[in-house]
C-alpha cells in the first residue's frame, strides 16, 4: 500500500520562518558589532600611534634644551622673558600653554639652519584650528605637528634646594619659577579623533597637569598623552 504524502503545515512553515528570521537577526547583529569593534580599534590604534610619535618628537627636542657651546657650556633651557618675541606662556584656565625652549644646535624644529652651530629657539603652541605646531627661529612660518589637539598643558620642575644635586622640588606654571633653575619639563596633550565613531555619546573629564578639561558629550574618541623630561643641560652652580 502506498502511504499518503503530506507537506508542511501552516504552523510548521510559520515556525521555520520565525527561526530563520531570528538566525538572520543574530548574524546581522554580530556583523554590526564586529564592524563597530573594528572601527573603534582602528581609530584607537591611529590615535595611539599619532600620540606616541608626537611624544617621541617633542621629548627628543626638549632634551636639547639648555645646551650651550664649548665656551658657554649651558644657557637657559626655557625662554620665560616676555620681552622676547617667543616666550613660554601659561594659558588662561582651560586654554593652551606655550612652550619655548632654547639651545645651541644646527637645525631648528622646522629643519632650518645652514649646518653651523647657532642659537635655536623653538616655540610649541596650538593654533585656533587645534593644530599643535612649532616655529623655529632659523626658519620662517610654522611646522604643523599634530591636528586634533584639544589641550596642551606644560609645567616646569624647579629646584629650590641648592645642594649641588638636581632634584625637582615642585612643579610650577610659566612665570612661577622665580630665580630657581628649571630641571625638568612635563607636558600633556589631549588628542581627539578626527571623526565620530559608533559609540555612545558621553561627557568626559580629563586631567592634564594642573588643568581639568571637561568635554561635552559627543561620539569622538580621546586620549591623553603625557611625559616628563629631565633637563640634561643646566647650571650646576644653581642646583
Amino acid at each position: 500500500m502506498k502511504l499518503p504524502q503530506a507537506g508542511f503545515g501552516l504552523i510548521e512553515l510559520m515556525v521555520a520562518l520565525v527561526l530563520g528570521l531570528i538566525a538572520s537577526g543574530v548574524a546581522m547583529q554580530l556583523l554590526l558589532v564586529n564592524n563597530q569593534t573594528f572601527a573603534l580599534q582602528r581609530v584607537s590604534s591611529s590615535l595611539e600611534d599619532d600620540g606616541q610619535m608626537l611624544l617621541r618628537y617633542m621629548m627628543a627636542d626638549i632634551r636639547q634644551a639648555g645646551r650651550g657651546t664649548a665656551v658657554d657650556g649651558t644657557i637657559e633651557p626655557v625662554v620665560f622673558d616676555n620681552t622676547q618675541v617667543a616666550y613660554a606662556q601659561e594659558g588662561s584656565s582651560g586654554s593652551n600653554d606655550e612652550l619655548v625652549i632654547n639651545y645651541f644646535g644646527v637645525r631648528d624644529c622646522q629643519g632650518g639652519g645652514d649646518g653651523s652651530e647657532q642659537e635655536i629657539v623653538n616655540r610649541y603652541f596650538v593654533d585656533n584650528q587645534g593644530v599643535l605646531s612649532c616655529s623655529g627661529s632659523l626658519s620662517g612660518g610654522v611646522a604643523e605637528l599634530m591636528s586634533g589637539v584639544e589641550s596642551f598643558q606644560v609645567q616646569y620642575g624647579i629646584d629650590t634646594n641648592v645642594n649641588g644635586e638636581p632634584s625637582v622640588t615642585r612643579y610650577v606654571n610659566a612665570g612661577g619659577q622665580g630665580s630657581n633653575p628649571v630641571v625638568s619639563i612635563r607636558f600633556a596633550v589631549l588628542l581627539s579623533s578626527d571623526s565620530n565613531i559608533q559609540v555612545d555619546a558621553a561627557a568626559s573629564t580629563f586631567y592634564l597637569a594642573d588643568q581639568v578639561i571637561n568635554v561635552a558629550a559627543d561620539a569622538r574618541l580621546r586620549k591623553v598623552f603625557r611625559s616628563t623630561v629631565m633637563i640634561r643641560n643646566y647650571d650646576w652652580d644653581g642646583v
